[in-house]
């Protein structure tokens, strides 16, 4: 067997070139862990705090939550009662006075108790008669019961009453003054007595039985005292006097009983005013918005008479009847 030198030399060089390569890798193997061995973990140096890098590499256990404690945290038990203070002792302590009680004598009784009571009088005419008052500015005002009263004692046969002059005035039975309209300042005499004819005579029946057309006429003369004081009516004409007409006059008067009056301006004095009095019925149609079947008077309306022009009286039935009184001043 032939053995070729060249080949056998480049084996034999090849492992030994091998070996020496596998040697040198072991030991450097071997240097890798004394190094580990040799240095500590790296560390924070001077005034920081260290930390520890194997503890922060290590993996973290969480706790299960539903595993957690419930229990309250223990209660502290309270100092024994051997810590506490004891009480401050008091025993020889002064005491402090005590206020002194003030008895309040009872109050004196008023004089409103100690006044005797008003006696009341059992004789009812030594009463005062009640005095009814009337907005100046309304026609808020039913006869009523003293309206019927004045009817019934005029279809009685006594309706001289203010028309002679009687020293008692010829008022109504009693000391009644059919509502007395107005307050007690002074009014004119003109303007009142056509204000006031409205309101005293839309409860008389009277109207209802006159036929329609025109209602007569009457002349009539007002006196007044030196107060102002309403003190007589009378017609000019004894033999043209109307009784509806009468009647009209006296249930105005009545009304106009208790105020003061003048006749000029607003100074009172003795005198007279002297009224020309046309009645007319008429029958209208009441509208829809219309409600006669109200009690109390029911479209009234008057203007004052002037001595240019004459002022009128107006007031409307339930049934429809219109009665217009025309005033006209006349001269003296």
């Amino acid at each position: 067997m032939k053995v070729d030198v060249p080949t056998l030399f480049c084996v034999f060089a090849s492992l030994i070139l091998h070996g020496v390569m596998l040697g040198m890798g072991l030991r450097t193997v071997t240097g890798i862990e004394d190094v580990e061995h040799v240095f500590s973990p790296d560390e924070w140096t001077g005034n920081a705090i260290d930390i520890n890098v194997e503890e922060i590499s290590k993996p973290v256990e969480f706790t299960n939550v539903s595993r957690v404690s419930t229990n309250p945290p223990a209660v502290v038990p309270p100092p024994s009662p051997a810590t506490v203070l004891a009480p401050r002792p008091t025993a020889n302590l002064p005491k402090e006075p005590e206020p002194p009680i003030v008895v309040k004598p009872a109050p004196s009784p008023s004089p409103i108790s100690t006044l005797a009571a008003p006696s009341i009088s059992s004789n009812p005419s030594a009463l005062p008669a009640p005095t009814a008052s009337v907005k100046d500015e309304s026609f808020e005002l039913d006869g009523g019961a003293d309206a019927n009263a004045l009817a019934n004692r005029i279809d009685g046969g006594q309706e001289d009453g203010l028309w002679a002059g009687r020293s008692d005035g010829g008022q109504v039975a009693g000391t009644s003054s059919f509502g007395a309209a107005g307050s007690r300042r002074v009014r004119n005499l003109a303007t009142a007595f056509a204000r006031a004819m409205p309101i005293a005579n839309t409860t008389d029946p009277v109207w209802e039985t006159l036929p329609l057309g025109n209602a007569g006429t009457l002349e009539v003369q007002v006196d007044v005292d030196g107060e102002g004081k309403i003190v007589s009516a009378k017609p000019t004409d004894p033999a043209q006097r109307p009784n509806h007409l009468t009647r009209l006059v006296e249930r105005t008067v009545i009304l106009l009983r208790s105020g003061r009056f003048a006749l000029r301006g607003m100074s009172t004095e003795e005198g007279s005013e002297t009224f020309l009095l046309e009645a007319r019925i008429e029958q209208i149609e009441l509208t829809p918005s219309d409600d006669p079947s109200q009690a109390g008077p029911y479209a009234l309306g008057f203007s004052p008479p002037r001595k240019s022009e004459p002022g009128y009286a107006t007031f409307t039935l339930r049934s429809g009847r219109r009665i217009h009184i025309s005033i006209s001043l006349k001269e003296p």
